[in-house]
């Protein structure tokens, strides 16, 4: 694929997100302070101290796999290309020739698509981390595909440039 014009990065890193991942790794780190290191058993029936630490290091390392997902975006002139990175470890290609249509557009992420991820929607897969704008793809096989983008003016300055030869080999 040729150098692109226009680059995106993004990551979950919204406040509340935040919060709730404290407030998950807080609900298992005091057990285990009580518990474990002074010795307090905490509850009625207390679990065993194994089950507590194995609770905290899997809300550890569930939190932190959500802090590395990282949402790719680039077009070129060849296309536009994708990764919801680390489930998709390359990017995905689209080439202008498979686009049928293609807008920058507001979009209700939770009514249209259930929230953000990777998800499936009435309207099509979305593949969004953040915000209620997206890059929305239609292709020549009638599939639909929303790419989240919190840079929706540049997308668009970048496509007014670009004016790519949609469904159209070249």
């Amino acid at each position: 694929m040729s150098t692109p014009i226009f680059t995106e990065s993004q990551r979950f890193r919204q406040p509340w997100l935040i919060l709730l991942f404290v407030a998950l790794i807080g609900g298992f780190l005091y057990p285990v302070i009580q518990q474990v290191l002074l010795g307090n058993p905490v509850g009625a029936e207390p679990v065993t101290n194994f089950e507590l630490v194995l609770a905290l290091i899997s809300s550890l390392l569930f939190t932190t796999l959500f802090f590395i997902f990282r949402l790719d975006t680039e077009l070129s002139d060849q296309g536009i290309s994708a990764r919801l990175f680390p489930i998709h470890r390359s990017f995905r290609r689209f080439a202008w020739k498979d686009i049928q249509h293609i807008e920058v557009r507001q979009y209700k992420p939770l009514r249209e698509y259930g929230g953000w991820g990777i998800r499936f929607g009435f309207k099509g897969k979305a593949w969004n981390i953040s915000g209620n704008k997206g890059i929305q793809l239609v292709f020549t096989n009638g599939k639909n595909l929303l790419i989240g983008t919190n840079k929706p003016e540049e997308v668009q300055k970048a496509l007014d440039n670009l004016q790519p030869d949609l469904g159209k080999a070249n």
